[in-house]
């Protein structure tokens, strides 16, 4: 890495503004030879071009008949930043023509008359869009009240791409087109720093191996962290690739749709990007990279996440307000170190892992635990195994499920829009739930189709129950059990596969992992350093509530799971504790401080794998981690925990 980015940056230091002389003319006139190239796809609508009156540096693509505009589309606006940031967007006529074509307002950069010669710089792009927001309300415009502000790119080719980097940062600009070009180091306005300010989705587009700052664009790729970005690469296009080409090319196609999906949410559009059979995925033309997106390509490590800023209901501004409308109010529930956000922001110490004793038929002693995960936020819960020898997480602040493959280190979001993702499980019969911890949240199915299980009881929101959701086990008959902590009224509670939500057991305040035996014949759920067994009724009701053990390694029973042969695995706050079926207590897998979860995964399920957090919950310095050691024992196999 550290030579690709060394690369990178001698290569965009050539063509920076206070650079002389630039890149040599052979490496910037590589294109991608016509004979035989995919031609670019006009859309339905036929174009026109014009100055951009009252802005005399630049000029206007657009639809020529506004007769279907404002009607149920307007035009997306898509300001172009000219490669060499030459104030001359002549050569990119038919690219912007095509990409108009589709029913966009293009502007690109003509020299002014009589103006001394400079290049192009961020404040042209940024008149372009305020030269669209004035046309937009301008009395006697053709344009007026058909421009589509919500919706703003910006897009740039080689030093172009460099400001469209700046205007990533621009509250108006919801997404970038970066073709090939990326971040520069010497260029405050578009280094590392000025990538991490982009807010809006990012398009990357380079030229391969012929194109002297492909390794540029790669680097940008990598760097991103808080953005969904997609990174192509067309073998053989070089450094201006199909720009020349009649209407654009190939080039002009890539940016259409990613305008289309972006912004008009095209479906066909979208195909070129997304899904297991891309269109660009696909293409052995292209070398093809993403983040953020849920394909066969959208992959990555832990800092290529947003670590998010959901919030559990507690935390809303409202909390109190629905707390109030309850027939019994329960007292307000709060984690008090959330509170300290302003004061906990350094990073923390990482947990320390301990050594580790046998425990006959589950451990042996020369085991160890080893890191896989390592992200930031309140995040990381209710873990279960998932295909393949994958892991499936729920995220509090990022509101989402992720999975993630311990074998190559890559991660991608399986699910995104969650009220605050608190756990997850999934029935025999592959029914897919995830606990939400939002206001208003509840039991919701993702698989086989995305709907609300449950979020009453007793007809009251459950917020009215005190205290948070915490653990959730699926039965094989479509219901879900889940744990509320915190409050007078918390305890174990049945979801029916018809959402009706039923309270069991006595005495269970601290009540939080929660899992079936194999059989599903038995409950089991934590309390405190107290494991409670229930057996399991046919309608799923609970009955026969009795102490199953008593945890020894800690005091805080968690995340649970169950083997094979029946024996149950409880994470208590540093530790893994291990109970035989009928109760005995049969070891500690001692763990570092803030193992709050456990279950088996890996493709044989011989792997036992912990959550860790650490730092101050609901603050800057919060950190988790998926931490793993091989077992002797073997995770049951018949249903995902």
């Amino acid at each position: 890495m550290k030579s690709a980015l060394t690369t990178a940056f001698v290569l965009t230091a050539c063509v920076s503004f206070a650079q002389a002389p630039g890149p040599r003319a052979d490496l910037v006139r590589t294109t991608l030879p016509l004979e035989g190239a995919p031609k670019a796809i006009p859309g339905p609508y036929k174009v026109m071009s014009e100055p951009a009156l009252g802005s005399p540096g630049h000029v206007v693509f657009r639809p020529e008949d506004l007769g279907r505009f404002p009607g149920k589309d307007k035009l997306p606006v898509m300001a172009w930043g000219d490669g060499g940031c030459a104030i001359n967007s002549a050569r990119y006529s038919g690219f912007f023509t095509t990409i108009a074509s589709h029913g966009f307002l293009v502007i690109g950069s003509v020299p002014e008359p009589g103006a001394a010669p400079r290049q192009q710089n961020a404040d042209d792009l940024r008149k372009a869009i305020a030269w669209a927001e004035k046309e937009n309300g301008r009395d006697g415009s053709p344009l007026k009240g058909k421009i589509d502000l919500e919706h703003v790119a910006v897009m740039g080719q080689s030093c172009g791409g460099f400001l469209s980097i700046t205007l990533g940062s621009d509250s108006r600009v919801k997404t970038i087109g970066v073709f090939n070009s990326g971040v520069q180091r010497n260029r405050p306005e578009s280094n590392e720093d000025a990538l991490q300010k982009v807010h809006g989705p990012v398009l990357l587009i380079n030229g391969a191996e012929r194109d002297f700052l492909t390794p540029a664009s790669l680097t940008t790729f990598e760097l991103i962290k808080n953005v969904p970005a997609f990174y192509g690469a067309r073998h053989g296009a070089g450094h201006t690739a199909t720009v020349d080409h009649p209407g654009g090319g190939e080039y002009a196609n890539v940016a259409s749709n990613w305008l289309l999906w972006q912004f008009k949410n095209d479906k066909k559009a979208a195909a070129m990007f997304v899904g297991d059979k891309c269109e660009l995925c696909t293409n052995s033309n292209w070398d093809v990279r993403a983040k953020g997106y849920k394909d066969a390509r959208n992959e990555g490590p832990a800092g290529t996440f947003d670590r998010g800023s959901s919030q559990q209901a507690w935390q809303n501004a409202n909390y109190k307000t629905t707390l109030s409308q309850c027939k019994n109010p329960p007292q307000p529930f709060a984690i008090p170190s959330a509170g300290n956000a302003a004061t906990a922001t350094a990073a923390p110490p990482e947990p320390v892992l301990p050594p580790t004793t046998s425990i006959p038929g589950v451990l042996e002693a020369v085991q160890s635990w080893k890191v896989v995960w390592s992200w930031q936020g309140n995040n990381v819960d209710g873990p279960i195994a998932g295909e393949n020898g994958t892991m499936l997480f729920a995220n509090n602040d990022a509101g989402d499920v992720i999975q993630f493959d311990p074998a190559t280190g890559l991660a991608k979001v399986a699910y995104g829009n969650i009220n605050t993702a608190g756990a997850v499980s999934r029935s025999k019969n592959g029914a897919l739930f995830v606990a939400e911890r939002g206001l208003g949240g509840g039991i919701e199915q993702l698989e086989p189709q995305r709907q609300l299980l449950a979020n009453t009881f007793n007809g009251e929101p459950l917020e009215c129950i005190g205290g948070v959701i915490n653990d959730l086990t699926a039965d094989a008959n479509g219901g879900v059990y889940f744990s509320v902590t915190g409050a007078r009224n918390s305890g174990v509670f049945y979801a029916s596969p018809k959402g009706v939500v039923s309270q069991y057991g006595k005495n269970v305040p601290l009540a939080n992992g929660i899992i079936l035996s194999p059989d599903e014949k038995t409950l089991y759920a934590t309390n405190g350093a107290i494991v409670y067994a229930f057996d399991v009724n046919a309608d799923g009701s609970l009955t026969n509530q009795r102490e199953f053990g008593t945890l020894q390694g800690g005091e805080g029973g968690d995340g649970s799971a169950v083997d094979q042969q029946g024996r149950l695995y409880v994470a208590t706050g540093k530790s893994v504790d291990v109970f035989a079926a009928d109760g005995k207590f049969l070891g500690t897998i001692p763990g570092p401080q803030g193992l709050h979860g456990t279950f088996f995964g890996g493709k044989d399920r011989k792997t036992l794998f912990g959550i860790v957090f650490y730092g101050t919950w609901g603050t800057p310095s919060a950190r988790n981690e998926i931490i793993a050691i091989p077992t002797v024992a073997q995770g049951y196999t018949g249903r995902a925990k």
